[in-house]
């Protein structure tokens, strides 16, 4: 039995996945499975898979769904099928580097940790790599990890177990925040590595960075995933992650298309009733500078000034 399962939700990624598989075969760490779950790709995703299993070192188990169900869904059948201590992800068109798994392995093992994460980088169409730092340096306890912005499960190599009774909600975008939280929250021990080990692949054309209704509707069905899942003896941490995601990521993304008001009333209306000192959060000076001020504004509805932030972001984004 592998010790980590890997696990790649591919849909359509015939172009992409021949990477993501290569750089697994060159992991220093070799004790591992891959599960890569098939989500009705129209293209020749599966045969690619196939073909590199074959000839590969690789142990590679391919499911393929018999529906369209989007990447959460494969996630939860990939940890399904798992049996291996230890789960962590891969998106279809990204890669890791070659020692992601031994480092964060090593490291799991060094601080008798549940959960480890890992800086990234951020890489463009154009091959343009960027460093991204969390600038975490110790072992955190679940109270001080839920106050990171870690908004992505493939930084994270996590013990299988927390998964039980646990799933991603089945959200086309920010199913990856919605169920963080809640792991960091069953975690005894949240360990860093300091080190770029993951790589993301941008791309501008990527439907998961085009703002729209469904995404600011996924955003708030994920906090609410977030307040479900994680006891509220996490309060503050909770109302915080409700700032960074709502106040910040739903209203930022509505604010890029958004020709009226009306639903940022709605969102500032419905959080502040749940949580009315929002805006006094202890945890609120730990936000980037331009976060900082874009919750400023927020809470004191100059949606002039959140629109012009909004249109800045995407401009810097482009």
């Amino acid at each position: 039995m592998a010790t980590i399962s890997v696990i790649i939700p591919c849909y359509n990624a015939g172009d992409y996945i021949e990477k993501t598989l290569r750089a697994l075969e060159q992991q220093t760490l070799q004790d591992f499975e891959v599960i890569a779950v098939d989500d009705c790709s129209s293209d020749n995703t599966a045969e690619v898979i196939r073909t590199i299993a074959a000839g590969s070192n690789l142990q590679i188990t391919l499911l393929q769904n018999e529906v369209n169900s989007g990447p959460a869904l494969s996630r939860n059948r990939g940890i399904g099928a798992s049996s291996a201590e230890f789960v962590c992800f891969c998106d279809s068109d990204d890669w890791y580097e070659e020692d992601f798994l031994q480092l964060m392995y090593k490291k799991s093992q060094e601080e008798n940790a549940d959960i480890v994460i890992a800086d990234y980088y951020t890489v463009s169409s154009q091959g343009q790599k960027n460093e991204k730092v969390l600038g975490i340096q110790k072992t955190l306890s679940a109270a001080e990890a839920l106050a990171i912005n870690v908004d992505s499960m493939c930084i994270m190599l996590c013990r299988r177990s927390l998964f039980d009774g646990l799933e991603l909600p089945n959200l086309r975008n920010g199913e990856d925040m919605a169920v963080i939280p809640a792991l960091l929250s069953r975690a005894n021990r949240i360990a860093f590595v300091e080190k770029c080990l993951y790589n993301y692949l941008y791309r501008e054309s990527s439907a998961s960075n085009r703002a729209n209704d469904k995404v600011v509707d996924s955003i708030i069905l994920s906090f609410q995933h977030v307040e479900r899942t994680v006891s509220a003896e996490y309060q503050e941490e909770i109302e915080y992650i409700g700032v960074r995601n709502l106040i910040y990521g739903a209203l930022l993304n509505y604010f890029k298309y958004a020709k009226n008001n009306k639903r940022a009333d709605e969102i500032l209306d419905a959080f502040a009733e749940k949580y009315p000192n929002w805006h006094q959060n202890k945890y609120l000076n730990q936000m980037p500078t331009y976060k900082r001020i874009f919750v400023k504004a927020a809470h004191g509805r100059f949606y002039f000034v959140l629109r012009l932030l909004a249109k800045l972001h995407t401009k810097l984004a482009g």
